[in-house]
């Protein structure tokens, strides 16, 4: 009577097929999300199957069933969820950001007057009910499909934002946000900071333009994007050879065929500049830099700080450059640190962190307080360094989806808590109904899908009805010119 082992390779490939006809998001980093999802509910998946099998219901007697299903829903943050269908039957709504053809994914919960023979460890604890027809693996796939698909709703209205979700259960961790950190350089301002002595690049002997390509060809860092967009095409640059090595924090080296180092990093005095070539450590140039800030930075700012949530920059670079920026976006000088390494970063999150601060930055400099942080965040331009550690990307050159990215995070748990309110009322009134006899099974099967009907509709309202807010502010900090901030 081993009846259930055909279900157990299929419960995969179940969830990959509907969770990939599911997924509209953005091709390859939705797809990994998915996978990643999958990977990581599946041990919880089986958990729930073999306890479900371990504890049997017969039809119409479900109520562990229906209570265990009920409380993994809410657990996945779903509110518009019913108890009480048919007597214990469990519906629950999820709608999309957008219009379209409707999925139910049902799945039946009852077992059957059998008795188990078989010796497992989860093997049945009610004398002569056994599930032999698999409805423990419809109830745990149906779980399964849940999780992405709650996740689906928000991502779709992040996405209008330019923000593309890399990880589940962001949503909540948004919720806990008070403080939002961001790096200075690529974050706040824009990625290429602007050059500002270019006579410096010009008085450069042939050598010396070809050592700087050399050490900036491939590098992501601001100034080396910056200084590479000024070197790159120069006729008279000769190649050279040497493995470039880079320190994080610090700067750029690397050894020429005659054996010379070329370095560029920052200067030991701030008046030399915000950066330096070196040959065999004598000063061949140094650049001075023009951070200008992204358009919507300061009314950003303000927005968070009207929220009651902190805003702070933390940056490796000149006190008095951080200094500039912080006073652009009214901040205190306890709200900025300047001239820190990636060491002091993350320890000044972690002395402060209680499990409640998005950071948002943009390289490798930041790989350290990511790791630190709730929540963090990065522009596209620092994929390729936060690839595995970022909760989310954003294209552009805005920062307006920091507060719409906490607003969808508050819509979703509004939707959530009216689809629960709704659930406990028509649990309660179909419960009552039927304790009096009024509910006959034909009005019970009507209801099951008006029900469903309700709860999309609850959702969709939840979204919508807020939608034009958030259209409202978005337009109106794209209205925001770019602000320069002097160097």
């Amino acid at each position: 009577m081993n009846l259930l082992r055909p279900y157990y390779p299929t419960m995969k490939r179940i969830l990959l097929s509907v969770l990939f006809c599911a997924s509209t998001f953005a091709a390859d980093t939705r797809d990994a999300v998915f996978q990643k999802s999958i990977e990581e509910m599946y041990p919880k998946l089986v958990e729930i199957r073999r306890d479900i099998h371990r504890h049997p219901e017969l039809s119409n007697d479900e109520e562990r069933t229906a209570k265990l299903v009920a409380d993994r829903l809410k657990e996945l943050g779903f509110t518009d969820i019913k108890t009480g269908v048919a007597k214990h039957g469990v519906v629950a709504l999820l709608k999309g950001a957008q219009e379209g053809p409707c999925v139910a994914v049902r799945a039946d919960m009852d077992a059957l007057p059998i008795k188990e023979l078989r010796s497992v460890p989860y093997r049945s604890q009610n004398p002569g009910v056994m599930h032999a027809c698999g409805h423990d693996v419809h109830v745990a796939c149906a779980l399964g499909v849940a999780v992405p698909l709650a996740e689906e709703m928000a991502a779709s209205r992040a996405e209008k934002l330019g923000v593309f979700v890399r990880t589940l259960g962001l949503w909540k961790r948004l919720m806990r946000v008070k403080r939002v950190v961001f790096d200075k350089t690529g974050t706040l301002t824009l990625e290429n900071p602007v050059l500002e002595n270019p006579a410096a690049l010009q008085a450069l002997d042939a050598e010396a333009r070809a050592a700087l390509r050399h050490l900036v060809t491939g590098n992501l860092h601001p100034v080396s994007r910056s200084l590479f967009d000024a070197v790159a095409f120069a006729g008279d640059a000769m190649p050279m050879a040497g493995t470039v090595k880079e320190v994080v924090g610090h700067g750029l080296a690397f050894n020429d065929a005659d054996g010379h180092e070329w370095r560029l990093g920052r200067p030991e005095a701030a008046s030399a500049g915000d950066a330096v070539l070196t040959r065999d450590g004598v000063v061949c140039a140094a650049f001075r830099f023009r951070d200008e800030l992204r358009a919507e930075s300061v009314q950003e700012v303000r927005q968070l700080r009207e929220r009651q949530i902190e805003v702070c920059v933390l940056s490796g670079d000149r006190a008095r450059k951080v200094a500039d920026i912080a006073h652009k976006l009214e901040l205190p000088e306890s709200c900025w640190q300047a001239e820190l390494t990636p060491e002091a970063k993350a320890s000044w999150l972690r002395e402060r962190n209680r499990d409640d601060t998005l950071y948002v930055g943009d390289g490798a400099n930041d790989s350290l307080a990511f790791d630190a942080a709730l929540c963090a965040g990065s522009p596209v331009t620092g994929r390729s360094f936060l690839e595995q550690k970022a909760d989310f990307f954003f294209l552009g050159h805005s920062l307006r989806f920091v507060t719409g990215l906490l607003t969808v995070a508050q819509l979703h748990r509004r939707a959530t808590r009216r689809v629960f309110a709704f659930s406990v009322t028509y649990n309660i009134a179909t419960a009552v109904a039927g304790l009096t006899g009024h509910l006959s099974p034909l009005v019970a099967a009507v209801l099951m899908p008006l029900s469903s009907l309700c709860t999309l509709t609850l959702v969709a309202w939840t979204f919508r009805r807020s939608a034009p807010v958030v259209v409202k502010q978005v337009q109106a900090v794209a209205r925001v010119a770019a602000v320069p901030v002097n160097a």
